[in-house]
């Protein structure tokens, strides 16, 4: 009889005790993976941003270059008005000043614009409704394709170096846009091991966009997105 109970707990604790084992390695698992998901997420979120912020720097630099080229155009056209208005005899011409007034709406790019110290602050360009034709939100957005397009190697390299920097995966795939939106997506990995009575390996996908920020208007829902 005894001998009976003793085998029965002696096989009550062998259970027990494979029990224990198992319920370590299945908590070992979901809170490795959990681990490992949470960083590989917390990378992708960071390459993304800053994918995000070469293209932000690549972007305004383009626009600026843009803005250039149109107060160009306009002081031509300022010029060529007050030439023309002088050659026709008919007094009086209204000055400089005058068809600066009359066109722009902003008092303060009327008065940067007049001002030969002054530097003309770009974004008061965009967002003034005289120069609207050259910034549409189309036209901001296919601005903004075309240097997604041609600064790829640039940008992916930002965030390349940022997940390999925080052990995150050395493969990247970017997307942009993103549903339409002007954001750059970065897909990766990070690979968890657990070497515990038995080895896993198991690699947790991880996703993140981040989009660009602006005072004015992008339209990119006509864009074909593209991987890089």
């Amino acid at each position: 009889m005894f001998s009976n109970e003793r085998g029965s707990i002696a096989i009550l604790a062998l259970y027990t005790v494979l029990a224990v084992i198992a319920g370590t390695m299945i908590i070992s698992h979901f809170f490795g993976v959990y681990v490992v998901k949470r960083q590989s997420q917390n990378v992708a979120d960071s390459a993304s941003l800053a994918a995000v912020q070469v293209l932000k720097q690549k972007y305004e630099e383009e626009m600026k270059d843009k803005v250039d080229y149109v107060l160009h155009e306009f002081w031509v056209d300022i010029d060529l008005e007050i030439a023309t208005c002088l050659a026709s005899g008919v007094l009086p011409c209204l000055t400089k000043e005058e068809l600066v007034e009359q066109r722009i709406q902003d008092a303060r790019l009327r008065q940067m614009l007049l001002d030969p110290t002054s530097e003309v602050e770009w974004l008061l360009v965009v967002t003034e409704p005289y120069f609207s034709g050259e910034f549409t939100a189309q036209k901001n957005g296919d601005r903004l394709y075309d240097v997604c397009r041609r600064e790829a190697s640039a940008i992916r390299a930002a965030a390349l170096d940022l997940s390999v920097r925080n052990e995150g995966s050395s493969q990247l795939t970017l997307t942009f846009p993103v549903d339409g939106e002007p954001k750059v997506q970065v897909k990766g990995h990070k690979t968890i091991n657990i070497d515990q009575i038995v080895t896993f390996s198991e690699d947790i996908p991880s996703y993140s966009a981040a989009g660009l920020q602006t005072s004015f208007d992008i339209d990119v829902s006509h864009k074909v997105p593209f991987d890089f």
